[in-house]
């Protein structure tokens, strides 16, 4: 278990807020990690195919963003493709 106010929990409730509330607006969300996303972006499933083999070219100012915001694309976009 992970003690509170740790990098481990404060992710967990981010992502337990946003998935509740998707659950409340009926919106089917779930969380997902970077082999599941290259796995459904056809890519080898592992995370580092994201990195090494993933064509971003595709996603206008795929490069400006974060890297947080880039995984959230990544997630979304893999979601499309699901």
């Amino acid at each position: 278990m992970a003690q509170k106010g740790s990098a481990y929990s404060e992710r967990v409730e981010h992502e337990s807020m946003v998935l509740l509330t998707a659950a409340n607006k009926g919106i089917n969300a779930s969380r997902k990690v970077k082999a599941t996303i290259a796995k459904n972006l056809g890519l080898v499933g592992r995370a580092k195919a994201l990195e090494e083999d993933l064509d971003s070219s595709v996603l206008a100012g795929y490069d400006k963003y974060t890297a947080k915001e880039q995984e959230a694309i990544l997630a979304a976009w893999s979601a499309l493709k699901s």
